[in-house]
């Protein structure tokens, strides 16, 4: 069967060393595809029903997907002063373009979800209670019910919503700046009130149970994590430079901002950078980050995070997230004595209130211990 007038068809051979074998491809806009049949197997260019049948599969799958690349371009096209085309507008600022890459990665979680759901609307036309409403979508989250499988159950999502109202306000002051309104009706909304719990420190069994499950590997990053106090994505980026054999140096970067701390190493982790450093030495190139993956690149924020995740799962682990070990550092300091204002400086937070809310634990059952000490009952002594 001849097969020659089918468009984007290559057929080649082969060869490996003394062998040699013909092969079909579809090839498209630089995209090869291995023409397979209905087993699996690629198909032999001599079998004419099998190319044509295998052929024709991708070149619908292509169709379909040109299609689908057509309406997507059409639901892209913006109508004028729609938010849609604020957000397109304030994605080509310099406000936003000289953000670092890390927070506007953050804000596209806001973005594309407002994008998606209300850039149809006229940016003239929004109101206070349209931001109200926004807010209030977001206010709630499905997530597994724990005690009835396969149910799901509504939790709050406070801080999810109140990220929605901030990135609003960004967004219509851009709309103020370009001359599309004259106020932003997202100033300074009523935000909704939230609670820390999904990053709970973690008990000293789970702890000690990750330290025992884990690998050495993330054993480690369990320790770093713990004695720093860092977040996610300021470990990823400490290199072996931010480390002088006693201190490490952290720049945590927060929106536009860098703060730079300076924190001793716990000799337990002192101990454990000790080892490390001369074990990474051995590796060929030597990794330029104290955490690295297998192939010694940094690790990238989102992948360190989901293999976190993972890794905690498979340690049998649950109700514990990798941030809670920033707690966790937090309430053992507490326990041991430190202060709220010394947490503080540790963790890099601005006012008390974070710092509070993390040790507040510790600091809870050290400080009602001491008030129960200082209590003078008045016992009225009985008559011998």
């Amino acid at each position: 069967m001849a097969l020659v007038d089918l468009p984007y068809l290559s057929v080649f051979t082969v060869r490996r060393g003394r062998r040699a074998w013909p092969v079909a491809y579809y090839r498209r806009d630089g995209v090869r595809t291995r023409l397979l049949g209905a087993d699996g197997a690629p198909v032999d260019p001599a079998d004419g029903p099998a190319v044509l049948a295998a052929w024709t599969a991708v070149h619908e799958a292509w169709g379909r997907a040109d299609a689908a690349a057509a309406n997507a371009a059409e639901a892209r096209a913006v109508r004028a002063g729609s938010l849609a085309d604020l957000i397109a507008r304030y994605r080509r600022s310099a406000g936003f373009l000289h953000l670092r890459d890390s927070t506007r990665v953050d804000y596209e979680k806001q973005l594309r979800p407002l994008e998606a759901a209300y850039g149809h609307l006229l940016v003239i036309g929004m109101r206070r209670a349209h931001v109200l409403a926004i807010r209030d979508r977001y206010a709630w989250r499905d997530a597994p019910d724990p005690d009835r499988p396969g149910e799901v159950l509504k939790v709050t999502n406070a801080r999810q919503a109140n990220r929605m109202v901030t990135t609003l306000s960004i967004l219509l002051t851009h709309a103020v700046d370009l001359g599309w309104r004259p106020d932003n009706p997202a100033l300074r909304p009523k935000r909704l009130p939230w609670e820390l719990d999904d990053y709970e420190p973690w008990t000293e069994a789970q702890w000690l149970q990750f330290q025992e499950r884990a690998d050495p590997e993330w054993q480690f990053y369990a320790l770093l994590a713990t004695l720093t106090d860092q977040r996610g994505q300021d470990l990823v980026r400490m290199k072996w430079t931010d480390y002088d054999g006693s201190h490490i140096s952290v720049a945590q970067e927060k929106g536009r901002k860098t703060v730079k701390l300076r924190i001793e190493a716990h000799p337990a982790l002192r101990a454990a950078l000790d080892l490390r450093r001369e074990a990474m030495a051995q590796r060929s190139p030597v990794p330029l980050t104290i955490m690295a993956t297998a192939a010694g690149r940094p690790w990238s924020v989102g992948w360190f995070q989901k293999v976190a995740g993972r890794k905690i799962r498979e340690a049998g682990l649950t109700g514990v997230v990798w941030h809670g070990l920033r707690a966790t550092g937090a309430s053992w300091a507490t326990e041991g004595g430190a202060s709220s204002r010394a947490v503080q400086m540790l963790l890099g937070h601005k006012t008390s209130r974070m710092s509070e809310h993390y040790s507040r634990g510790a600091d809870q059952q050290r400080l009602a211990a001491a008030a129960v000490g200082a209590i003078a009952v008045p016992i009225r002594q009985g008559r011998g």
